[in-house]
């Protein structure tokens, strides 16, 4: 079993959200690989409150500055020292992952934070997509219409064909 690079206690293998990880049972704090990161990001969840995930999306980012965080813990695997990060590069929620295992350090409710953060992203993509579909497909069909007009009055599509199956290798 790993040790907690916060308070030094020896991990607890647990489940979230079906997925193995490793909690402290003294501060919260969670161990995973980045595969069980992926796995508990694409796994939607039912539980969140439309609100909850609204604040998320809405909430302002934080520009935390990785020169300003000078914490560096020990990987509870390897003992490496880990590198912090910003996740979403702007998200405020600060991550710590070691570069010679892969693993990912999160503190209590960062695990969850991610995930509405994920969650609430995706919610945002879906409304947009629906919200301009029907306008990219207008220009989509406009652009189609204007580039078959533009070979229609010149030579140059039939030369380019006519020239690529008299030379080898010089398909377009």
């Amino acid at each position: 079993m790993s040790t907690c690079p916060r308070c030094q206690t020896t991990l607890a293998a647990a489940e979230y959200e079906g997925t193995a990880v490793e909690i402290c049972p003294h501060c919260g704090g969670e161990w995973l690989g980045p595969e069980e990161l992926k796995q508990i990001v694409a796994t939607r969840e039912k539980h969140w409150k439309p609100e909850a995930l609204t604040q998320v999306r809405d909430a302002p980012r934080l520009g935390v500055g990785i020169a300003e965080i000078r914490e560096r813990l020990a990987c509870p695997a390897c003992g490496q020292a880990m590198e912090p990060f910003n996740y979403a590069a702007d998200s405020g929620i600060i991550l710590d992952k070691c570069r010679t295992c892969g693993g990912l350090w999160l503190d209590a409710g960062e695990l969850a934070k991610v995930q509405m953060l994920v969650e609430a992203t995706d919610d945002s993509r879906d409304a947009d997509s629906k919200r301009w579909s029907g306008e990219l497909h207008a220009v989509e069909v406009r652009e189609d219409a204007l580039e078959r007009a533009d070979t229609r009055g010149s030579r140059a599509p039939g030369i380019a064909t006519l020239v690529s199956r008299l030379i080898p290798g010089t398909e377009t």
